[in-house]
């Protein structure tokens, strides 16, 4: 709110002022602020009233500051007044715009509430429009050598232009002063406005303390404070790796020199949050990183990039020790290109007629592995040498599972021939899996391949790889489409339904009545699969996310599906 003066203002300030002239001042309020705008000639003022609970009106005049309060021409030293009202919790905030004729620029601010006799008294210096140009003409024209005598002259306590605190500024002027010419140079030569040099000289401390910060830790503990200067992120990302940033700015600072502005310092930050928080992050965070930072990443998130399994691609940047953007941008290229070439290869043995190979006969030479494969929206039967029971379990094994909640499930489904890894040494069980892939393990599970259906949807032609097996799962009852008629091919799989397709091979195309699930967001669930959800949890076969939610739009991943076909084809 600015307030600037008029007629009944003037007329409410001398009433004001000749009412409080028996007034003993004190100080009567909390965090109370009073400062001056040089270059707009304002004064912003803020604070609060004790023990306040609602709105209270308080009288604000600016006058001469040699002015006698109650002077019968107290009017002609006024500068501006007004009656402000506080939100309720005493709380407020205001500016006044004010003439500016006072030769010397000193003024006192008055404010009270006469009802609860609360009351104060200030003083503030606005400096006049002649001695704001004649500072700035001097901070301009001013070398390294000359700042000291300028700034002193301006901080003085007869011509406080520059707030700066002259003990401080002279503790560490010879640093300041060249780095003042660094920043003046670095904005085009000149300072446009007293706030525009304040904020250099501002600046200009925030690099002195960081460059005298040799631990990380210490300099972790000041970015908060010193944010105001920096004006970095500092999210959850950042609260995740403090340390490791700022040890990299000190790193860098100790290898090139000292830091010069506070933009060299800005850039260092936003350099390497992104990679701290990707060497620390899980697969789904890096790909969620990515995206927020590419502006410093500038990793091609499109084309290619936009036919894979996003999860899939950023596990070549999980749990590595990147130094810089250039090492994670080529291991992203690299992954991209193995993955477009590994399903380019896959396509090329579907077309070639793998991708119509048979589920569970037998007299073949050639056993069928069925590589459930997300990255390609495509499940592609690999066709791999004869092997005797014992060699293909001896040569299971994937380096992503050692440690997870469903390794002995994927390795059961694995040596039955019914999921196989991305690559002979991955899995990726964290990997989502599209309708079409869990029809597939469905009907090659549950032995319902029928190759002589052609009843499929309009959206799955007939010349695609998952074509005989989504038609299977039609003509078995375990896919119905949605109200437009369509499968959905490409999509995730959602939590329900799975368990509906799930309920049907059991109850065998049917679904099951409908009983009320446990699960606390069983309102979210949709009605189609609600049966079918309370179905399964009743038989075991699925639990909650772990807080007693199913969440059953959230897509499945490769090993949720593995644990659930291997509990149902054990039981």
């Amino acid at each position: 709110m600015i307030i600037s003066m008029n007629k009944k203002i003037i007329l409410f300030g001398m009433t004001f002022l000749l009412g409080i002239n028996s007034i003993v001042f004190a100080d009567s309020f909390e965090q109370l602020s009073i400062s001056a705008e040089h270059d707009t000639h304002t004064v912003s003022i803020s604070g609060r009233i004790e023990k306040v609970l609602n709105p209270i009106g308080i009288g604000i005049s600016i006058i001469k500051k040699d002015a006698v309060v109650g002077d019968e021409n107290a009017m002609d030293t006024i500068f501006a007044a007004d009656n402000i009202i506080t939100s309720n919790d005493g709380s407020f905030d205001c500016r006044f715009k004010i003439r500016s004729n006072s030769t010397d620029g000193w003024y006192k601010v008055y404010l009270a509430n006469r009802e609860k006799n609360i009351n104060n008294s200030t003083d503030v210096y606005v400096a006049p429009q002649s001695v704001v140009l004649e500072a700035l003409e001097a901070l301009n024209k001013a070398s390294a050598d000359d700042y000291e005598e300028c700034i002193l002259k301006y901080c003085s306590e007869s011509m406080p232009v520059l707030n700066i605190s002259t003990e401080t500024y002279l503790k560490d002027s010879e640093t300041i002063n060249p780095l003042l010419i660094v920043q003046r140079e670095s904005i085009g030569g000149s300072f446009k406005s007293i706030a525009e040099f304040m904020d250099s000289y501002n600046d200009t401390n925030t690099v002195i303390k960081i460059n005298n910060v040799t631990d990380a830790k210490e300099l972790a503990g000041m970015i908060n404070d010193l944010n105001e200067a920096l004006k970095v992120d500092l999210s959850t990302e950042y609260v995740n790796v403090a340390e490791e940033v700022c040890r990299r700015i000190i790193d860098y600072r100790d290898d090139n020199g000292l830091y010069e502005t506070v933009d060299d310092i800005r850039t260092q930050f936003n350099l390497n949050l992104p990679i701290c928080a990707i060497n620390n992050a899980g697969t789904r965070d890096i790909v969620n990183i990515a995206e927020k930072y590419n502006s410093v990443l500038k990793l091609n998130l499109s084309g290619n990039y936009k036919k894979l399994d996003s999860v899939n691609v950023m596990k070549a940047l999980y749990k590595k020790d990147f130094k810089t953007v250039d090492e994670i941008r080529k291991a992203f290229d690299d992954r991209v290109s193995e993955l477009i070439s590994e399903m380019r290869r896959n396509e090329s043995q579907a077309s070639s007629g793998g991708g119509r190979g048979g589920g569970g006969g037998g007299g073949s030479s050639k056993a069928v592995n069925v590589s459930i494969n997300p990255m390609v929206s495509a499940v592609t039967p690999n066709v791999v040498e004869d092997k005797t029971p014992e060699e293909a379990v001896d040569e299971v094994s994937f380096a992503d599972i050692e440690n997870h909640w469903a390794k002995d499930s994927i390795l059961r489904l694995a040596r039955k021939k019914i999921l196989a890894g991305k690559s002979d040494k991955y899995f990726a069980p964290d990997d989502y899996i599209t309708k079409e892939e869990f029809v597939k393990v469905l009907v090659v599970s549950f032995d319902l391949l029928d190759n002589k259906t052609e009843d499929s949807f309009a959206d799955v032609p007939a010349d695609d790889w998952s074509f005989r097996y989504v038609a299977s799962a039609k003509q078995a009852g375990i896919v119905t489409g949605d109200e437009n008629g369509l499968f959905g091919r490409g999509s995730y799989v959602s939590r329900q339904d799975m368990c509906v397709m799930l309920d049907r091979i059991i109850n065998k195309g049917k679904k099951s009545k409908y009983i009320a699930a446990s699960f606390s967001d069983n309102d979210a669930i949709s009605e189609y699969a609600r049966a079918s959800v309370a179905a399964l949890e009743s038989k075991g076969i699925v639990k909650g996310m772990g807080d007693g939610r199913f969440e059953p739009m959230e897509s499945c991943t490769r090993a949720q599906v593995a644990a659930i076909i291997d509990s149902i084809l054990e039981d």
